[in-house]
């Protein structure tokens, strides 16, 4: 039997996943070093999927704000922004979970992944995913040498980490 998904059944899916399970079924168990470390970075992975996924949901909402924004008179009031949104919503809604609900639910992983020391190779592939997320703009498609200094020496050093970690 072929079994076809839609984009909606995996990201239930994968809002449903047992994230202590995902460590282990990389290869990693509870004694591993970093076992708290990586069930975190798991956690976290599986929140930027769903991430992701209400950002492109939410495209049309976004879409909608920026033509609304575009067509008032300068200057604007508040009350035209409020009225604005409202409306969008209104006539593109977001199904759950939305962005900022993705965001909410990756405050605790992401504590963890920070407040962690790392012990390992692995443990700090974790890290630099998250400093990755963090700094996003620093992988926006340009080159290295286009990037602000800060930039460049984030990306490059998340990078080299990310390259350790696969080594190992």
């Amino acid at each position: 039997m072929t079994a076809v998904h839609s984009r909606r059944s995996i990201v239930t899916g994968l809002a449903a996943a047992p994230v202590l399970g995902l460590p282990a079924a990389a290869g990693f168990t509870a004694d591993h070093p970093d076992a708290e470390l990586l069930r975190a970075g798991a956690e976290f992975d599986r929140l930027v999927l769903l991430f992701r996924d209400a950002q492109e949901r939410s495209r049309p909402q976004w879409e909608a704000l920026q033509r609304a924004y575009r067509s008032f008179p300068r200057p604007s009031t508040e009350a035209m922004y409020i009225e604005a949104g409202r409306q969008a919503e209104r006539e593109y809604p977001i199904a759950y979970p939305t962005c900022d609900d993705c965001t909410e639910m990756m405050d605790e992983p992401y504590r963890i992944i920070v407040t962690t020391p790392a012990k390992t190779r692995e443990g700090m592939a974790v890290k630099a995913r998250v400093v990755r997320w963090d700094h996003d703009r620093a992988w926006d498609g340009r080159q290295l040498e286009d990037l602000a200094c800060a930039e460049q020496s984030v990306r490059a050093l998340v990078e080299a980490v990310e390259a350790m970690a696969v080594a190992s």
